[in-house]
């Protein structure tokens, strides 16, 4: 779910041309008293209740049950609501419970949308950028911004679907065209994510506390953390895989 706190996977199947199955299959929208409520859709991050403006939705965490469509969040590590977001009664209960916390940032209430499908059918994702695409993220380059900043910086804040290791720092900024290989799917690097605020709240205390987007700049000359990928032939990916390129 957009902006709010994943869950890490014991593994997933990619398919050619799509995203990560379920990544950030819905979006909070903030509420319009009055307004008809929004049909399915990407939407750009202005849009949407996000952590460049809305800080808060770092305390709601999400996870989805495929196999029943079912959709729970939990704040400090205990639910407050689950339900099928597209049976009526269900998303009223999701959109309460997820007001109570964002009442803050979202004094009008929250609307709950998905993605929908592109116009191929295949799932959409409210991601940043209206494309088919997986994210990778170097814990190296990482380690290089905590290192500048003299200040912890958890991986988190960045929202990857994958993170690698044991490449150096920044070696990804040159990887723009080349195909990676992860098992028997590969990865296509598509263009490197420039970032925005929301690295900057951080994703156990809701709080900014660290002018990361800054720091890029000033330390490094960039505000880039990660690369965006397509792929372009499916396989298994899991934890602790060893990558290459094709």
């Amino acid at each position: 779910m957009k902006s709010l706190g994943g869950e890490a996977l014991a593994g997933a199947a990619l398919v050619a041309g799509r995203c990560l199955a379920g990544d950030r299959r819905y979006a909070l929208l903030p509420g319009a008293p009055g307004a008809p409520r929004p049909e399915a859709g990407w939407r750009p991050k202005s849009r949407c209740i996000a952590l460049f403006r809305h800080a808060s939705a770092a305390r709601l965490a999400a996870r989805y049950d495929d196999a029943r469509g079912l959709l729970s969040l939990s704040a400090g590590g205990r639910e407050i609501a689950r339900g099928v977001p597209e049976i009526a009664d269900d998303r009223a209960r999701l959109e309460a419970a997820a007001a109570g916390m964002l009442r803050a940032d979202a004094p009008g209430g929250v609307d709950l949308v998905a993605a929908g499908a592109h116009g191929d059918g295949t799932e959409g994702a409210m991601t940043d950028v209206d494309g088919p695409y997986v994210s990778l993220v170097n814990l190296g380059s990482v380690a290089a911004l905590e290192e500048a900043l003299d200040a912890p910086v958890d991986a988190l804040r960045f929202r990857a679907n994958f993170h690698v290791e044991g490449v150096p720092a920044w070696a990804e900024r040159d990887w723009v065209g080349r195909v990676l290989k992860a098992g028997g799917a590969r990865l296509e690097i598509v263009e490197p994510i420039e970032r925005c605020a929301a690295i900057e709240v951080n994703p156990a205390s809701a709080m900014r506390d660290l002018r990361a987007l800054r720091g890029l700049a000033d330390r490094f000359g960039h505000v880039e953390m990660g690369v965006y990928a397509r792929v372009v032939a499916g396989g298994p990916v899991a934890p602790g895989l060893a990558l290459g390129w094709a």
